[in-house]
């Protein structure tokens, strides 16, 4: 007799608490049901308040996803497109930017462009903020200074690297073209249609009811939240906060078109370049990780890491399965998804 999905996912996280402990909470749906959700840790450590199913977490990187489904809103509301080149739609100069560089590329991270942070270079993130105050950091014009006056790194078009900068570029897109500040339209074109009623891109000094501190563990051992760590307000490239399931909500939504239509939705989700990375992240659409294989169902992912904080939130088997998992400190669940996904389908067999 096979074994119940709820074990064999209780086993995968056993095995994975043998290296790190899970502080935050986990949600696996199937075919638009709840199959598995777990809740562990504190979410404030000072009071001993508990993680629960509906707490809030920041997601870092996990919700460029967000990003680039405002700038295909824009597109699909016609007031740019793909192709529209930077100079044409941030209203700000570059002067050393390639002036070819598209709002694709900017996408698909291969623009070429410098970044604030140098992600693949090994930079620590919190470092940026030691001679910076983290507090002045609120919008996406107030990153501009760290990187807009640098040099062009490659060609437009020319290779795959990830880059935080890009992402900054396209929310100040957004607000250029809309008028409206960044956040204001996630939520109106995003998180609204999708029912995310969770979710926001909150001021850290000022959290909303329900929503997880992130913790750094100190070299000492000692645990501080990140407050210090990341921008004072999430943007463009990281930093909003959302639930488990609203997470859910959001795929749901993603795939019924209730976000974007049919044409701009597909062009999200396809492989829109080679990453050249490992298989878990083989390919890129706009905004989303894709594995592309032969034998089996494209896999989508959005994921993220800052100080205190690792997210992922994957959609496999055509759809059927949605993992999201949030932590508030150092859980690191990258491939428990992918395991968790797999042990479902074997369960059904």
């Amino acid at each position: 007799m096979p074994i119940p999905i709820t074990e064999r996912i209780e086993s995968l996280v056993r095995a994975h608490e043998f290296q790190l402990a899970f502080s935050g909470v986990m949600r696996v749906e199937r075919d638009d049901e709840v199959v598995f959700e777990l809740a562990q840790g504190l979410a404030n450590r000072s009071d001993s308040i508990p993680n629960t199913p509906d707490t809030r977490f920041q997601v870092a990187s996990g919700c460029k996803i967000f990003t680039a489904l405002s700038i295909c809103k824009l597109v699909e509301q016609g007031r740019l497109t793909l192709e529209t080149s930077l100079r044409d739609c941030a209203g700000t100069a570059f002067p050393h930017f390639d002036p070819a560089v598209t709002v694709r590329q900017l996408l698909t991270h291969t623009s070429g462009l410098p970044s604030y942070f140098d992600e693949e270079g090994g930079q620590d993130y919190e470092d940026i903020w030691k001679e910076r105050p983290m507090y002045a950091f609120a919008s996406p014009a107030d990153f501009l200074p760290l990187f807009q006056n640098a040099r062009q790194l490659f060609p437009p078009g020319h290779q795959f690297a990830y880059n935080d900068g890009a992402y900054v570029l396209l929310a100040l897109i957004v607000e250029h073209v809309s008028g409206q500040n960044f956040s204001e339209f996630v939520a109106q074109h995003v998180f609204g249609p999708a029912g995310m009623a969770d979710s926001g891109y909150f001021r850290l000094d000022s959290l909303p009811p329900r929503t997880a501190h992130s913790y750094v563990e100190s070299d000492d051992g000692a645990w501080r939240t990140n407050q210090y760590a990341v921008p004072i307000r999430g943007g463009g490239d990281g930093g909003a906060f959302t639930t488990a399931a609203d997470m859910g909500r959001f795929w749901r939504a993603l795939l019924g078109r209730r976000i974007l239509g049919d044409e701009l939705t597909r062009s999200v989700l396809k492989p829109a370049v080679s990453t050249g990375n490992d298989p878990d992240s083989s390919h890129y659409g706009l905004g989303v990780w894709i594995i592309e294989r032969a034998d089996s169902p494209r896999v989508h992912s959005v994921c993220g890491s800052d100080p205190g904080v690792h997210f992922v939130s994957s959609l496999h088997d055509g759809g059927r399965t949605i993992v999201t998992i949030l932590c508030n400190a150092e859980s690191r669940p990258w491939g428990l998804d992918h395991k968790i996904a797999a042990a479902i389908t074997i369960s059904e067999m």
